[in-house]
């Protein structure tokens, strides 16, 4: 599953990077960068999201964002950096967030490195660990992707999920 998302990012946005704690190895096959959560002990998506702003920034300091996608998620739109950057710049927003299905998905957005220190900030308050109340705080334009026949962002968590996904697969 994340050789898929893989494969459906890398033709739309620069370097990619994988964020996980734990074992770095078990990614090995992918040949990509994993990088742990900028924050211990993890506080969540948002400490995955610090990492990948922070790292953005460390090995491109002129990357004005970052794109953010969740693994589990195999049906990305082949136009979501695209569109998202286009909603971000157009609304000088500090996040892009995609939506589909009535839904927001903070974690399928594109987030400003701009962000690196209130995020480091509100990561370390309880009340503002979830990425989807921090997004709310800021500045944030939304893409709408609904209308497609399977969810863009529909993920896969179980094993109906996966079958479910196989079986739209083949009719792709």
């Amino acid at each position: 599953m994340i050789a898929h998302v893989i494969d459906r990012l890398r033709a739309q946005c620069g370097p990619l990077a994988i964020n996980a704690n734990g074992d770095a190895g078990r990614f090995e096959a992918f040949g990509l960068c994993v990088i742990p959560d900028a924050i211990a002990p993890p506080v969540g998506p948002l400490g995955g999201v610090l990492a990948a702003l922070e790292w953005a920034r460390k090995n491109d300091p002129d990357a004005p964002c970052v794109l953010i996608a969740s693994c589990d998620t195999p049906f990305l739109p082949v136009e979501l950096c695209d569109s998202l950057y286009a909603a971000q710049f157009r609304e000088e927003a500090d996040i892009s967030c995609a939506a589909s299905s009535d839904r927001l998905h903070p974690l399928c957005a594109l987030w400003s490195t701009a962000l690196v220190e209130p995020l480091r900030e509100a990561a370390s308050e309880a009340d503002v660990r979830q990425a989807h109340a921090f997004m709310l705080s800021r500045r944030t334009a939304f893409v709408d992707f609904s209308g497609a026949e399977m969810d863009p962002f529909f993920n896969i968590n179980e094993p109906a999920d996966l079958a479910r996904a196989e079986r739209w697969l083949k009719t792709e």
